[in-house]
């Protein structure tokens, strides 16, 4: 095991350089005390730059990530007040590029395996459907038009995300499922299926008795 785990960062170092080995040494060390400003968090890796707000609404289980990463828990906006609940399983991984946004709860399972260039939120910019509140008028500037949320986003185990992939609101992808890329999900998906496009809609759900994947509508048929 270890001649195994040795020969593995000989060739990190022959193919990425010493400098960036090193760089990688002092950014792990750096995140084994970063991970005390979360609520909890079992193990936290970025390999790039990030931008994390509400960490104290925030538990992680064990996170890696790519560059440019930027996950919020949102407290406030405003006059508004947010009580976000944001959690992150086990062996979570996800490329560059990542946007979380959260003012109410979205909650990511274990192994979830993701590409880059991925948005997942759990609420709106703003009013534009039927609501208690009053609509979101076009003369308000973008930036100051209220966020709100009456639903969640769940995330199941062994899921992956492909590139380019936006979750919406009230969103629920069930254990297994894989979300292709470039999709924008904006209703459920249930688990161990194959969701694809605009909006993602299931095309191939696995068949247990074969152990095989079948396309959605011969599910169906039988």
């Amino acid at each position: 095991m270890r001649n195994i785990i040795g020969s593995y960062w000989v060739g990190y170092i022959k193919q990425q350089g010493i400098f960036h080995f090193m760089y990688l040494c002092v950014r792990k060390l750096f995140f084994l005390f970063f991970k005390y400003s979360f609520q909890e968090c079992g193990s936290i890796f970025i390999l790039g730059s990030y931008s994390i707000s509400g960490k104290t609404n925030i538990s992680i289980g064990k996170l890696s990530t790519g560059d440019r990463f930027r996950m919020e828990a949102i407290l406030f906006m405003g006059e508004s007040e947010f009580s976000p609940d944001l959690r992150i399983g086990k062996n979570v991984s996800f490329g560059n590029d990542i946007h979380i946004a959260c003012i109410n709860r979205i909650e990511i399972g274990n192994n979830v395996l993701a590409g880059s260039h991925i948005y997942i939120t759990d609420h709106d910019h703003g009013i534009y459907a039927g609501s208690e509140y009053e609509h979101s008028s076009p003369a308000t500037p973008p930036a100051q038009r209220t966020l709100i949320s009456n639903a969640s986003v769940s995330i199941g185990d062994n899921v992956f995300i492909g590139e380019y992939v936006t979750i919406l609101k009230g969103v629920s992808i069930g254990r297994g499922t894989v979300i292709g890329a470039g999709s924008i999900v904006t209703q459920s998906i249930p688990a161990n299926s194959i969701a694809v496009g605009n909006p993602a809609r299931v095309v191939k759900i696995w068949d247990e008795s074969e152990s095989k994947w079948k396309s959605f509508r011969q599910q169906q048929i039988k």
